[in-house]
């Protein structure tokens, strides 16, 4: 997405708001499918200044997927009623970016229904708020699937206001992080690792963490588990 004070977008005003993987799919009434879920809410904080407090703020929303082009497999982005001032505009301008003309991006507006794109504005927290407190109760294996290993499933507990969504970290030395695999945005807060994308770290260490998130963007971390170790013969 990017925000700007008029219907023109930069690169330094855009951001990414979520990957394909973290959006729900719709079921199969004939196959399984993994990472079913309902609509959900994406956000993404970006900096106070790039927000117009004294006028308007044009929002734009895109995506670079080829696959994205056909209603068959895009997104579908839910909206609500509305009037018949036109506040919203579709354009066949993106070209895997925000529209490059203002001429282009307001070419096609939309009146009655309105797509769910809004600011969310959040205040500023006293320093005694407390992020979400996370905990991993339990890690167990999984069924190991064809020549695959068995996949890690890690059990977590979230407690706090508003939790919006959790997620997994991975680290090779528990200093750096990073986010591996699906959100999940409602308990029971259950993760499901496939230990073969899983990168093995010094002395065969490799380490998990749940994290969480509130409605004000507090972020909380549970303790880091060792997902294997590798025995030396």
């Amino acid at each position: 997405m990017a925000v700007s004070s008029s219907p023109s977008w930069t690169r330094k005003q855009s951001y990414l708001l979520t990957t394909t993987q973290d959006i729900p799919f719709e079921p199969d009434d004939l196959n399984a499918v993994e990472g079913v879920g309902e609509s959900q809410w994406f956000w993404r904080e970006v900096p106070v200044q790039q927000i117009n407090f004294g006028g308007d703020n044009y929002i734009a929303l895109w995506s670079p997927t080829r696959y994205f082009t056909s209603v068959a497999s895009a997104p579908i982005l839910a909206a609500g009623w509305g009037d018949k001032e036109a506040n919203s505009w579709l354009s066949n301008d993106t070209k895997g970016g925000p529209p490059s003309k203002p001429e282009k991006a307001l070419a096609t507006p939309l009146t009655v229904f309105e797509p769910a794109i809004a600011l969310k504005l959040i205040p500023k927290l006293p320093e005694s708020a407390k992020p979400p407190a996370v905990n991993v109760a339990r890690v167990l294996n999984g069924k190991a699937r064809g020549k695959y290993p068995a996949p890690k499933i890690l059990q977590c507990s979230v407690l706090g206001e508003s939790i919006e969504r959790a997620w997994v970290e991975v680290s090779t030395d528990s200093v750096t992080w990073k986010k591996f695999g699906r959100t999940v945005f409602k308990a029971p807060f259950v993760f499901s690792i496939r230990m073969e994308e899983v990168p093995m770290g010094f002395q065969g260490k490799t380490w998990a963490r749940a994290s969480a998130a509130d409605g004000f963007e507090n972020v909380g971390h549970s303790a880091a588990v060792n997902l294997f170790e590798r025995k030396e013969q």
